[in-house]
């Protein structure tokens, strides 16, 4: 897994290092294709630096464990190694989940439809309860949302209504919908 994570860094560091050349600058397709790869790298890197950190950090604690007399001091560093332990585990299992291959659909909008079932109105007015709900959500996630057609009933319901939600991540948020 480690050695993984330091391709995945490395990675990210040439493509910090290409995107500051100005020969790659000028191609606008070439940086946007870069910045969307090094963008999806970020959150690994960022959480892999952070448990290197955290991993040297636990290993001066032991250290100091091993070569300090004073048992105040033995102490403050045994409970600084159990915090410090907890930490990187903590950030292992972040990473292990980090490392999970992504769904490539993930990135694309989402069409959804959403039909009365039998129930009348009542049917209608909650299809128009979970119209109302999904907007919300969207809304809230900073998506878009376009109905594409719907069909209403006379009382504020909809017999159908159908609506594509856009935005990055859209799919991935809504997929088991």
């Amino acid at each position: 897994m480690f050695e993984k994570l330091a391709a995945i860094e490395a990675r990210y560091d040439e493509l910090e290092h290409a995107m500051s050349d100005p020969a790659i600058m000028s191609d606008y397709a070439k940086i946007a294709e870069m910045s969307k790869e090094r963008a999806g790298l970020t959150e690994i890197v960022e959480v892999f630096r952070q448990y290197q950190r955290l991993r040297d950090q636990l290993e001066g604690a032991r250290e100091l464990i091993e070569a300090e007399s004073d048992p105040e001091l033995r102490a403050m560093a045994e409970e600084e190694v159990i915090a410090l332990d907890a930490a990187t585990a903590e950030l292992e299992d972040r990473l292990r989940v980090l490392l999970v291959p992504k769904d490539p659909r993930d990135e694309k909008n989402v069409i959804v439809e959403i039909r009365a079932g039998a129930g009348g109105d009542e049917a209608g007015l909650f299809v128009a309860d979970l119209y109302r709900m999904y907007s919300y959500y969207a809304t809230r996630r900073s998506f878009k949302l376009e109905v594409i057609d719907q069909n209403e009933t006379g009382i504020g319901g909809f017999k159908e209504i159908k609506f594509e939600i856009k935005g990055q991540g859209a799919f991935s948020r809504l997929k088991y919908e």
